[in-house]
Formats: structure tokens, sequence, C-alpha cells
């Protein structure tokens, strides 16, 4: 009988690498990736919204309060919303990108929708903290990784 050691470098012996090679998915089960893998960017690739709701820019509310914001665009999962308008809100859908300019996500189970002077208007009672109810860039995984 031969010590355990020596079973193991006899073994390592028998054997010898093999060389890299690309396979395609279905026939990578079981094998070992020859090199990191790398994210070629971030996921999300933008900032989008978790809930359905009202994309607003908190900069441009007072302090605290009820809240009345005109309507002005929408942004659909697939999209490419423009620029939020300056004091207004942006009706939005759970995985849509945030309209460039805005930083926060009222849910619309939190927003009443009403016409005001023939105007679209959201109405909400409390302030939102920036950052609510968005999901970031590369939240999920950072470019890189």
């Amino acid at each position: 009988m031969i010590s355990f050691d020596d079973a193991l470098a006899l073994v390592a012996s028998l054997g010898a690498p093999l060389g890299a090679e690309r396979v395609g998915l279905s026939d990578a089960d079981g094998r070992v990736l020859a090199e990191d893998v790398r994210a070629p960017f971030p996921l999300p690739r933008f900032d989008h919204s978790a809930m359905d709701g009202y994309a607003i820019a908190t900069s441009a509310l007072a302090a605290s309060g009820p809240t009345e914001l005109e309507v002005t665009g929408e942004s659909a999962a697939g999209s490419v919303p423009g620029a939020l308008v300056a004091g207004s809100a942006c009706r939005i859908f759970t995985g849509a990108p945030l309209p460039h300019g805005a930083d926060a996500v009222v849910m619309q189970e939190d927003v009443e929708r009403v016409v005001v002077a023939g105007r679209s208007v959201a109405r909400f009672a409390t302030r939102p903290a920036a950052g609510a109810h968005v999901r970031r860039a590369g939240d999920d995984l950072a470019e890189g990784a």
C-alpha cells in the first residue's frame, strides 16, 4: 500500500489540463471557466422605476405638505423618455427609464390624478425622499464585476 500523498501525486501525473475552448451555453454544464467573465456594462443599464407611479424631481418640491404637479410626459418600459419638465411629474411604469432630471417615483397608490383648469395634475400628500422607488444603474451588477 502507498501513502495518500504518493497516490495523489501518481493520479496527478496521469492527467494534464485541457486547453480552453469556446462552447455554447447548452454545452457548458459541468465545465469550468477558463478565465473570469466580466460585465461589459452595468445592469440595469439605466436608472429605472421600481413601481408604477409618477417620476418627479424632489428638489422642486416644498419641504413638506401636499403637492400638485402637472403631468407632462410618460415613460414605459422600452421607451426613451424626454427630460422631466421642471416642476412637473412624468407618468412612469415599473421598469421604465427615469426621465433625465427625475430623482424619485411617487407610487400611483399615493397619487390622486385630477384635471385642474384643463391640465392633468398629480396630487400627493407627502414629500418622497430622493431615490424613492428608483433602481439605479448597476444595482444588480456593476460594470466590470
